[in-house]
């Protein structure tokens, strides 16, 4: 009787890990926990620097205060070109309301979005 008990207290532990694994980030402000990072560890950049990094090979953005460095993904956007749009500016409220249809991005388009975080916006 003891093994038929251990056999059932290991699938609850790996059904525990699993989900634990595949759960959702956390959403702060609509945006994923891990983009904010602690402000002394993040490199700080003004709107002036994000300004020059406006070009489809050299695309910087910010979102919610943090600034991203999208190039790599411009080519592979599902929107296409409306990501040009974003370059150099605060695109925020696109993220928030994509151009073609309104609706907010999904949470697993915070989650590529986190891949290229570069920095924080300074104040």
């Amino acid at each position: 009787m003891p093994m038929k008990y251990l056999g059932i207290v290991v699938i609850i532990i790996a059904l525990v890990v699993i989900v634990y694994l595949t759960r959702e980030p956390v959403l702060q402000n609509g945006f994923s926990s891990n983009s904010v990072v602690n402000s002394e560890q993040a490199q700080q950049f003004t709107h002036q620097e994000v300004l020059t990094h406006n070009t489809p090979s050299d695309c910087w953005t910010i979102i919610a205060g943090n600034v991203y460095d999208v190039t790599g993904y411009v080519n592979t956007h599902p929107g296409g070109q409306t990501i040009l749009a974003a370059c150099g500016v605060d695109a925020t409220v696109m993220f928030e309301q994509r151009p073609q249809d309104g609706q907010p991005h999904t949470k697993f388009a915070d989650t590529v979005l986190d891949r290229y975080f570069i920095g924080s916006l300074a104040q």
